[in-house]
C-alpha cells in the first residue's frame, strides 16, 4: 500500500479517581479504533501519544495506562515500537521539584541559559529527577523499544513504511515545568531540538511529537525552535489544550501542519477527542478524520463536526507537498501556494504576556544592591511577594463608621475627614484603589516602583492562577478585581524614536516593547481591552527624564493616552519624585496626588522578620540563626543615629544586605553612610 496512517491521542490523566467513568469513555475508544479499522481502513502504522498520560506522575496512573495501552496495541495489532509517547507537565511529580530547580527556572531569559543548564550533567539530573515515575514507566513498560533518563530525555526512532523512510521524533516540552501550568515558563530549548533533528535527518517523512503548543514557550525558545521544527518537520502534532486543532504553518523559508489531539479524557461531560491521519502518496492526499466523543445513547465515538464548519463528516483534506532543499539551503514547500498567517490562541497569548508581567515585577534585586551578599547566594535576586510591607501615604483620612450607608464606599479623602475623630495615614494601596487616576509621589528610595512592581504582580499573578491567593494580598483595600496590568517605564519611553508627545507614540512604544519581547501577537488583544475597560496602566518615573523637551513630550503623551483611552473601568498610576512633581509643568491634569509615608516601626520590624525567613527559606540560614539575627537587626536599627534611615525602603533594604552580609551592622552611621554610599555607586 502506498499509504501511511497513525491514530493521535493526547491528554489521558490516569489516576485512581474517576476511573470507571474514564473506563467507560476508553472502552468506547477502543470500540471505535476496531470500526474505523474495518468500515474506513484505518489500519494505523503506529500510535501518537503526545503526553499527560498519568495524573501529577502518580505511579498507578501508569499502571492504567499501561493495561489501556496493551489493550490499544492488541486492538491495532501493533507491537510497543509503534507507540510512541511523550511527557506533559501532569506525567511530573511536582513534590520532587526541588527550591533550587524553582530558582533556576524563575531566572531563566535566554536560550544560553537554557544551553547551559542542560549542558550540565548535575543541572540534567536535578531537573528530569520529577520524571522519575514517568522514566519507571517507559523503561519497564517499553523494555528495549524506548528509553529514558537525564541524557535521553528526547528521541527519533525511524522505520520504513509505503517505501519512505518515517522518522517520528519525540520531544520534552516539560521538562522546564514546575506542575503549575499557568505559571510555567518553558522552553523545548537549542541543544534538544537541533540534536533531534540532526537525528532525523535523511528521513523521507518526520513527524515531531510534543505535548504543549509553541505559544506555551517562552519567547526567545519560540524564536529558536519554531523556524528549525517547520522547515525540518512535514507535521508536529501536540497535546495540552483540550482542544482538538488543525493549523498549516507556513512561511517563506518552511511549512508543516500542527495537529492537536484534544483531550483523549477530562470527563464524561467534556468534549474529549482524537484524530487519525491518514496520506496517499498516490494521490498526493492527506486526510484527518477528527473523532469526538459523546456520552448520548450510552455512550460512542462519532465524527468530529463542531471544530470546524468546513470538515464535513469530520474530514479535512489537504494536498501533500514536500520539503525540497533550495538554493540558499532553505526547505520550500510544494502544494501551497499562499502564506498563511499564524492562528494563535487569545487565552494563551495573555498567558505568555502575564508570564513576562511577572518575571518583570516579581524580583528584588538583590545583586544590584549588595554585590557581597550575591556572592555568599550565588544568586542576583530574592522573590519580592514574601519581602513586601504595605505603605502608607502621608493623605490622612478617618473612617465615617457611624453612618452605616457610607460604609465601603469610595469617597475622595477630603470627604473622609472628620473632625471629632482621630485621622490616620491612609494606605498607598487604597489610595489606588481610591483614584481612578492617581500620581504616587516620593522621594528617592521611597518604594515608588516597588509598590507598582507588586500591584502588577499580585493583578497577573490572579489572572494566571485565578486561585483568589493574589487578590487575598491586595485586600481589603483593593475592589477592583484582577484589572490587567499594563507597566510601561516611562525612562525607557523617553530615550527612544516614539517619544514626540502624542498618545500613538506612546502606544508605538508599548507595541515596540512588547515585539521585543516576541509578545507583538497581543497587540490587538491588548488594544481591544484598553478599549473595553479593565486595564491598569502603570506608567512609572514620570521625572526620570533629564532632557527638557522630552520631559514636556512624556508629558504630554501621558494625558493623551490617559485621554484616548479614558474608559471608566480603565485606571491610571503615574510615579514620581515628589520635588520633580512641583515644577511647572510637571502636574497632570484630573490626576490626584499622593505622597509616600517613611515606614513606621511596626513595618520596619515586618520587613526584616520577612527578610530573614525568605533567607532561612532559600537555606542561606539555619532557622536558628535566622531568628538570631532578626531580634539583632531589629534591636540595632533602633539606634537613635540609625532609626531615621530606616523609614526609607531602599536604605532599609541596604540594611538588611549589610546585616546579612556582615552579621552587624557598621558601629557608626559615617561608616553605614560610606557604605551605602558604595553600594549605590
Amino acid at each position: 500500500m502506498n499509504t501511511i496512517t497513525w491514530l493521535h491521542i493526547s491528554d489521558l490523566h490516569f489516576n485512581e479517581e474517576d476511573s470507571w467513568n474514564r473506563n467507560k469513555v476508553l472502552d468506547k475508544l477502543l470500540e471505535d479504533v476496531e470500526k474505523r479499522m474495518t468500515e474506513d481502513g484505518l489500519q494505523p502504522h503506529f500510535i501518537a501519544v503526545t503526553g499527560d498520560i498519568s495524573c501529577k506522575g502518580a505511579a498507578r496512573g501508569y499502571e492504567s495506562a499501561g493495561s489501556f495501552f496493551d489493550k490499544l496495541l492488541t486492538a491495532t495489532n501493533l507491537k510497543k515500537n509503534r507507540l510512541f509517547i511523550v511527557p506533559g507537565n501532569h506525567d511530573l511529580d511536582q513534590k520532587a521539584v526541588t527550591p533550587m530547580e524553582k530558582l533556576m527556572a524563575e531566572n531563566v531569559n535566554d536560550h544560553d541559559t537554557i544551553n547551559r543548564i542542560i549542558a550540565s550533567e548535575e543541572n540534567r539530573r536535578m531537573v528530569f529527577s520529577k520524571f522519575d515515575r514517568y522514566a519507571k514507566f517507559v523503561n519497564d513498560w517499553f523494555g528495549s523499544d524506548m528509553s529514558f533518563n537525564d541524557e535521553r530525555y528526547f528521541y527519533v526512532q525511524s522505520f520504513s513504511e509505503a517505501g519512505k523512510k518515517v522518522a517520528v521524533i519525540g520531544l520534552n516540552s516539560a521538562w522546564m515545568s514546575l506542575g503549575n501550568s499557568k505559571l510555567d515558563r518553558l522552553a523545548l530549548g537549542e541543544i534538544q531540538v537541533d540534536q533531534a533533528l540532526k537525528e532525523a535527518k535523511g528521513a523521507d517523512l518526520r513527524i515531531a511529537l510534543m505535548h504543549h503548543p509553541f505559544e506555551c514557550m517562552l519567547p526567545f525558545d519560540r524564536a529558536d525552535c519554531i523556524p528549525a521544527l517547520t522547515e525540518q518537520c512535514h507535521f508536529i502534532l501536540h497535546g495540552h489544550l483540550h482542544e482538538a486543532g488543525i493549523l498549516s504553518l507556513e512561511t517563506p523559508d518552511a511549512a508543516a501542519m500542527l495537529l492537536a489531539a484534544g483531550a483523549c479524557y477530562k470527563d464524561r461531560e467534556y468534549r474529549n477527542a482524537c484524530n487519525w491521519v491518514r496520506l496517499d502518496f498516490k494521490e498526493k492526499q492527506g486526510t484527518v478524520y477528527l473523532r469526538e466523543y459523546s456520552d448520548r445513547g450510552g455512550g460512542h465515538w462519532t465524527e468530529d463536526t463542531r471544530t470546524y464548519k468546513n470538515t464535513k463528516g469530520g474530514l479535512y483534506k489537504f494536498p501533500l507537498g514536500s520539503k525540497k532543499e533550495s538554493k540558499g539551503g532553505k526547505t520550500k514547500p510544494r502544494g501551497r501556494k499562499e502564506t498563511r498567517p499564524v492562528e494563535v490562541n487569545p487565552a494563551l497569548l495573555e498567558d505568555a504576556y502575564l508570564r513576562h508581567v511577572v518575571q518583570c515585577c516579581k524580583s528584588l534585586p538583590l545583586g544590584t544592591i549588595d554585590p557581597r551578599a550575591m556572592e555568599q547566594t550565588r544568586q542576583q535576586n530574592m522573590d519580592l511577594a514574601p519581602l513586601y510591607v504595605s505603605l502608607n501615604t502621608t493623605t490622612r483620612v478617618v473612617e465615617d463608621d457611624e453612618n452605616p450607608e457610607g460604609r465601603g464606599k469610595r469617597r475622595q479623602p477630603a470627604e473622609r475627614m472628620s473632625r471629632d475623630r482621630e485621622p490616620r495615614l491612609l494606605g498607598a494601596l487604597e489610595a489606588a484603589g481610591l483614584e481612578r487616576r492617581m500620581v504616587l509621589l516620593g522621594g528617592p528610595g521611597s518604594g515608588k516602583s516597588t509598590f507598582v512592581n507588586y500591584l502588577a504582580l499580585c493583578l497577573a499573578g490572579e489572572r494566571l492562577e485565578e486561585t483568589g491567593e493574589w487578590l487575598a494580598r491586595l485586600a481589603p483595600a483593593w475592589t477592583h478585581g484582577p484589572l490587567l496590568p499594563l507597566r510601561v517605564i516611562l525612562r525607557e519611553f523617553a530615550a527612544g524614536e516614539f517619544c514626540d508627545g502624542t498618545a500613538d507614540g506612546l502606544w508605538s512604544f508599548m507595541i515596540d516593547s512588547l515585539a521585543a519581547d516576541t509578545l507583538g501577537d497581543f497587540e490587538p488583544f491588548l488594544r481591544r481591552r484598553l478599549l473595553e475597560g479593565g486595564v491598569l496602566v502603570i506608567l512609572d518615573g514620570l521625572d526620570e527624564v533629564p532632557d527638557p523637551k522630552r520631559r514636556r513630550a512624556v508629558h504630554e503623551a501621558v494625558l493623551g493616552f490617559a485621554s484616548v483611552h479614558a474608559h471608566e473601568k480603565n485606571r491610571y498610576l503615574v510615579t514620581c519624585r515628589g520635588y520633580a512633581y512641583q515644577e511647572a509643568g510637571w502636574r497632570l491634569d484630573d490626576f490626584r496626588e499622593h505622597t509616600l509615608a517613611p515606614l513606621d516601626e511596626e513595618r520596619i520590624d515586618r520587613f526584616i522578620t520577612g527578610w530573614y525567613e525568605e533567607i532561612v527559606r532559600l537555606g542561606w540560614k539555619s532557622r536558628a540563626d535566622g531568628k538570631k539575627l532578626i531580634e539583632h537587626l531589629q534591636t540595632s536599627i533602633r539606634r537613635t543615629d540609625l532609626s531615621p534611615l530606616a523609614g526609607n525602603p531602599l536604605q532599609l533594604t541596604m540594611m538588611a544586605s549589610l546585616h546579612f552580609s556582615w552579621g552587624r551592622l557598621p558601629d557608626d552611621r559615617a561608616e553605614l553612610y560610606q557604605e551605602m554610599v558604595r553600594l549605590l555607586l
